[in-house]
């Protein structure tokens, strides 16, 4: 499907009248399909995405005629599209568009660019410019976003540290044909006193911020008198490094294993990174930190540095989603998939108490809320695990949907209406079929914010922020941390000795007062016919507190 999106940015320009001319490409395919630009389409404005995440592609200029108008009137209209993904070897191009296929379109989400205005030495700041207005094109399947009132993010050289949400709402109108392109609008005014501006489909979290944060991180943890550790497992085809970060207590014995949390396997899903940011954040400072006196804590910020910092959506430099490929990667092609298959095997083997939980971070475009998507529940021990994970994180965070949550075997071999391959080659399933691990998970927090109804008290839909992304990360591992301290006492295997050496945090064993039958995400189970009474009965003992 396709979507024309128009948003009008109204920004405070150069007293200098633009020439007066259309600046129009012959077409898109003659600018660099890899999104970064560096153009002076002005003698005052020059526009960028040459930069580490940036992405946009230049289409034309258009600037009033009309002489009547003075300077400070004339409103230039700036039109851009969105840079698609480089289009993979894998995949069958589409009758639609020239050479692409239905994955490389859908794969138009992210944008990442900077308006500068260049000031010519007469010209006097007092002067108050005219505004500009910018069309965005984005052919993208990654529609329901801005009908339901996201915006994208801007910053200013005056602010530069501070990203906000364009003041006014985008807005849209069917595009030709009515069943695929749509233009939208949005505008808002930049003060003159700003050198530059930059809008993102959403606030960034480049390789550099992973970088300093790690470096923050580690030294933070030597204050604190924890260990952290960096270790480069993998460099990217481009050469880039995948790191994991691991943190413990040195004056702990850590008894229940090992937790391992990854993030950007697909580039643009930014608020992974900010989940993360979050969950770190939270072990090193405050009552999360007793977490480490029973695990250890594995994070890999980035499983595809080479999209992040090309600044794509879904794919590597080859235009594949390697969220596809943990069943068959290779150190050669997939190196960074390779590695993380390769650390999770040795955590699930050789770390004492073993791996006890893997949760992949994403993001999500069209479902609201925060969701878990899990493998086939089994066995009484691996449901009653899974269901705990889904109470504790129902009961911490607000922003978590349990109706949301998948644990089917349909879930396990779908393939996405854009894929061209199934989620069989996905991290939570193709790393059980390799280990038999059931827990690892797939966690999903949409961009936008929550959805009305009665999964969310009926209140109107929360919209999301970057702090909203760290609070759910910091309630990820700390309903981990709550659910073995769960599964630990309850269970009758269980040895006393165990039960008294726990950390149990004040809200650790937070648990949510409900009759389990009546949870959505095991009301199938329950209800069906296959699933023995003593099956039934077995989880009721272990789950119900």
């Amino acid at each position: 499907m396709h979507f024309l999106i128009t948003i009008a940015f109204r920004s405070l320009l150069s007293k200098r009248p633009f020439i007066s001319r259309v600046l129009q490409l012959e077409t898109i395919k003659h600018m660099s399909s890899s999104g970064k630009v560096n153009l002076c389409i002005t003698p005052n404005l020059r526009l960028r995405s040459d930069f580490e995440c940036g992405s946009i592609l230049f289409e034309g200029l258009h600037q009033p005629t009309d002489t009547a108008l003075s300077p400070s009137s004339v409103v230039p209209s700036l039109r851009l599209c969105l840079a698609s993904d480089v289009p993979s070897r894998d995949r069958t191009p589409s009758d639609s568009e020239e050479g692409e296929s239905a994955e490389d379109i859908a794969s138009r989400m992210w944008f990442y660019f900077r308006i500068e205005w260049v000031h010519g030495p007469e010209e006097s700041s007092s002067v108050c410019p005219p505004d500009i207005d910018i069309t965005l094109r984005c052919i993208s399947a990654k529609s329901k976003l801005y009908p339901q009132g996201y915006r994208p993010f801007f910053r200013r050289s005056t602010h530069p540290g501070h990203w906000d949400p364009i003041p006014d709402d985008v807005t849209f109108e069917p595009g030709p044909g009515g069943s695929g392109p749509f233009t939208a609008t949005a505008s808002f005014r930049v003060p003159y006193s700003a050198e530059w501006m930059e809008c993102a489909f959403c606030v960034p979290y480049t390789l550099s911020d992973v970088s300093h944060a790690l470096d923050t991180w580690a030294t933070q943890s030597a204050a604190a008198g924890l260990m952290f550790t960096r270790k480069t497992l993998a460099y990217s085809l481009l050469g880039l490094p995948m790191e994991v970060a691991t943190i413990w207590d040195p004056s702990a014995t850590p008894t229940a294993g090992a937790l391992l949390f990854s993030a950007r396997v697909h580039p643009a899903e930014v608020p992974s990174s900010w989940m993360m940011h979050g969950l770190v954040d939270s072990l090193l400072s405050g009552p999360n930190r007793a977490i480490l006196q029973d695990f250890v804590i594995h994070v890999v910020p980035v499983l595809n540095p080479d999209g992040v910092h090309n600044g794509y959506t879904r794919g590597d430099t080859e235009g594949r989603n390697l969220n596809r490929y943990y069943d068959t990667a290779t150190k050669q092609e997939h190196p960074t998939i390779y590695a993380l298959r390769e650390l999770f095997v040795k955590l699930h083997r050789e770390t004492p108490g073993g791996l006890y939980m893997y949760v992949d971070l994403h993001a999500h475009a069209t479902r609201r809320g925060a969701f878990l998507y899990g493998n086939k529940l089994g066995r009484p021990e691996d449901i009653a695990h899974t269901l705990t994970f889904v109470d504790q994180m129902a009961v911490r965070c607000p922003q978590f949907d349990r109706s949301g949550c998948n644990f089917t075997e349909k879930n396990m071999q779908s393939k996405g209406r854009n894929d061209s391959r199934t989620k069989q080659g996905c991290s939570r399933v193709a790393l059980y079929a390799l280990t038999g691990h059931t827990r690892t998970f797939t966690f999903e927090v949409n961009y936008a914010g929550s959805r009305a109804g009665k999964e969310n008290n009926r209140k109107p839909p929360e919209k999301y922020s970057v702090s909203t992304f760290q609070s759910i990360g910091r309630c990820i591992v700390e309903s981990c941390h709550g659910t073995w301290l769960v599964m630990m006492i309850q269970s009758s295997s269980a040895s006393s000795s165990q039960t008294a050496n726990a950390t149990v945090p004040p809200t650790a064993m937070m648990m949510p007062k409900r009759n389990v039958r009546r949870t959505s995400v095991n009301k199938a189970f329950f209800e069906s016919d296959t699933t023995n009474n003593a099956t039934k009965k077995e989880l009721e003992r272990v789950i119900v507190i």
